[in-house]
């Protein structure tokens, strides 16, 4: 809070001066923003999103501006004006800053000057992405791969076919590897939000790593929830032995998930056309009862409702929830044509 009220009323005061010793400020400004390291940056927006802080529309956009500076000055410019490529920005500091932009948007509002700010200084960061040649990839962690897919997916920023080729070789041969439970998932996710189907290999060396990882105290309800949902939207079916692993690790974490958890769970099992235990269907049909059906959103109910009367085995409880989500469906519905001819 102290930080960003400091940058806002320096910001304030720079704008309050004349007009000549703006140009002089600016000069001094621009001095100062080349000695400002990508690291510095990349540092201070991934302490601030870490901490849940907002920073103001001002801060964001001069944050933006500045990155996007940096952005372009380490890109290879196009034509005989380059003489010596420049030096590209580390992979770790491009997957920090586009984490922190993501994680920034999401309390943005849509249209806003900040918004505009944060996809502006996205595209620039996506475009150093997309500069580095396979060798330069290869060096690209685990973490930083993740945190990449995540914040594209989550600003709605696509990249190249021909990049994601490449980086989704790097991940399949190496990447995977080095990464914790959360990253899987939320890589699968990312590609599953992008419309990204990676390779059958790539697939392949993805479900294995979660397979692993369903077997460790590590594995959250998030990541089992994402990892479903991920494959369901990308149509991709995972073997027999794979989905016996996920039946039995995801009930002992069904009672932690809210409701959106639960959800997602049982529209990806009927995405994918499967049939899992019914003790499996009765927990989360329990649970949802418990949580209030009543508090689903629209969404959440449509899903529940296609995805419990495609379960043959949803017991009594699943028959409840597919009840009560009928009956909350249709009053929301009625109540929904009552104001409408109210207006009119």
């Amino acid at each position: 809070g102290l930080l960003q009220e400091h940058l806002y009323v320096q910001q304030e005061q720079q704008q309050n001066k004349h007009s000549t010793e703006q140009q002089d400020q600016q000069q001094q400004h621009a001095g100062g923003a080349a000695s400002i390291s990508a690291r510095d940056l990349a540092t201070l927006a991934w302490s601030l999103a870490t901490l849940d802080v907002q920073p103001r529309t001002a801060w964001l956009s001069t944050f933006a501006s500045v990155i996007s500076s940096i952005s372009r000055s380490s890109t290879p410019a196009a034509g005989p004006a380059a003489v010596a490529a420049p030096e590209p920005m580390h992979h770790r500091d491009l997957s920090m800053l586009l984490w922190a932009i993501a994680t920034f948007s999401k309390s943005a509002s849509e249209g806003s000057a900040a918004a505009n700010s944060l996809q502006a200084a996205a595209g620039a960061l996506l475009h150093c992405c997309q500069c580095q040649e396979a060798v330069s990839l290869r060096a690209w962690d685990g973490q930083s791969v993740s945190n990449v897919l995540w914040a594209l997916a989550t600003l709605g920023q696509r990249p190249s076919a021909a990049w994601l080729d490449k980086l989704l070789q790097h991940l399949e041969r190496h990447a995977v590897k080095q990464m914790t439970s959360q990253g899987v998932s939320v890589t699968l996710w990312g590609l599953a939000a992008l419309g990204v189907v990676p390779h059958a290999a790539c697939t392949a060396a993805l479900l294995s790593a979660a397979a692993q990882h369903m077997q460790t105290p590590c594995f959250t309800p998030q990541a089992a929830s994402n990892t479903i949902w991920a494959l369901a939207v990308l149509e991709q079916m995972p073997s027999k032995a794979w989905l016996a692993v996920f039946w039995s690790r995801s009930r002992t974490l069904l009672p932690d998930m809210n409701s959106q958890g639960l959800v997602n769970c049982l529209w990806a099992v009927a995405r994918l056309g499967v049939q899992p235990p019914q003790e499996w269907v009765v927990d989360v049909a329990e649970l949802l009862l418990q949580q209030g059906v009543q508090e689903l959103s629209s969404q959440g109910l449509s899903n529940v409702l296609w995805a419990m009367a495609r379960m043959s085995n949803r017991g009594r409880q699943g028959q409840e929830v597919l009840e009560l989500a009928l009956q909350q469906a249709v009053s929301r519905l009625s109540q929904q044509q009552q104001q409408q001819q109210q207006q009119q």
